[in-house]
């Protein structure tokens, strides 16, 4: 473990000696209780979605996107939806909703072509400035052949 520094909490601004946790005590003891609530109230009501969970505890959306991302929340059994950060559609994991997902592989192949053509041109483009680079001069010189013999 790193040695403690020396910090303002980025929660309540205070300074404090950061053990490893990013904030101070008294914001980690804080952080813990909602924590709870936020674990009781989802047991409590399957299926809710995270903007009621904040409405109704009035609890930090970046916590309760906190523990749904690291499965805390779905540890419970709660199929917690929030909004796919493309379209919006209510998810229950990941980022993406499918569909969007889809798109973006699709989007990705695309490219994905685009640069192996790319690349391929750029071989052929190699290829013929190798075979049309400047040769060697070579002085050719006639000789003449006398072919009548006048001795």
């Amino acid at each position: 473990m790193a040695a403690p520094t020396l910090k303002n909490c980025p929660v309540c601004h205070k300074l404090f000696l950061d053990k490893g946790y990013g904030v101070c005590n008294n914001c980690l003891q804080e952080q813990n209780e909602t924590k709870q609530k936020i674990l009781q109230y989802v047991q409590e009501h399957p299926g809710c979605t995270v903007s009621e969970i904040a409405s109704a505890l009035n609890a930090p959306m970046k916590l309760i996107k906190y523990l749904r991302e690291h499965g805390d929340l779905v540890d419970l059994g709660a199929a917690i939806k929030y909004p796919c950060k493309k379209c919006g559609a209510l998810i229950d994991r990941g980022t993406y909703c499918r569909a969007c997902t889809s798109e973006f592989a699709e989007a990705n192949q695309k490219i994905q072509q685009r640069v192996q053509s790319a690349e391929r041109l750029s071989d052929l483009s190699k290829e013929l400035k190798k075979d049309n680079s400047p040769k060697k001069k070579v002085k050719l010189r006639m000789h003449f052949i006398n072919m009548h013999d006048d001795t």
